[in-house]
């Protein structure tokens, strides 16, 4: 009997997130960030947001190591507090 073992590395696997769930998770950390009930940090670490508008997004504080923003729209977006060393590949 053989069976079939994936052997594929999970470490270099990204999440893609679709605009609505991109905004989901925004309007989620935004009620963080102003300590609301429903509120939830935006952990997306090694998520492709490539391509998404997250134009005028409030992700001060969210965590975005290994992040995939080539060819966001990021204007007027607040991203205090994070460096380009965060991000796999800056936009």
């Amino acid at each position: 009997m053989s069976e079939d073992i994936d052997l594929q590395d999970k470490s270099e696997e990204w999440t893609r997130l679709s605009q609505e769930e991109a905004q989901l998770a925004i309007r989620r950390h935004v009620a963080f960030l102003e300590r609301k009930s429903g509120g939830q940090r935006a952990l997306l670490t090694f998520h492709d947001l490539s391509g998404l508008d997250l134009t005028g997004a409030n992700l001060r504080e969210a965590e975005l190591t290994g992040a995939k923003l080539r060819g966001a729209k990021l204007d007027g977006a607040d991203l205090q507090d994070l460096s380009s060393e965060d991000l796999l590949d800056p936009p």
